[in-house]
């Protein structure tokens, strides 16, 4: 596993507009419907690190709970369950 830091990225401004990143249980709380805001640190192209608080509105919307099943994913892998992981 790679570690890279967000402010690092180089993101293509037509596809991303910034990158999140937030505690990992937060984020699962989040969008298991068991708080209503997460806090994290969002970076962007050519800007400083900004301190947020987001709610799942915040994001592109999905009918498949796919956050919820990336982020219990990372969790999986981060665990060491690295068999057969996919959403």
């Amino acid at each position: 596993m790679r570690h890279v830091r967000p402010e690092a990225l180089v993101l293509q401004k037509e596809e991303v507009d910034s990158v999140l990143e937030m505690d990992l249980e937060q984020g699962i709380e989040l969008f298991s419907g068991n708080r209503s805001s997460a806090e994290g640190a969002l970076y962007r192209t050519g800007a400083r690190e900004e301190r947020v608080r987001v709610t799942t509105d915040d994001f592109v919307p999905s009918i498949d709970s796919y956050y919820l099943k990336l982020l219990l994913l990372a969790q999986r892998c981060l665990n060491g369950e690295r068999k057969l992981l996919s959403i």
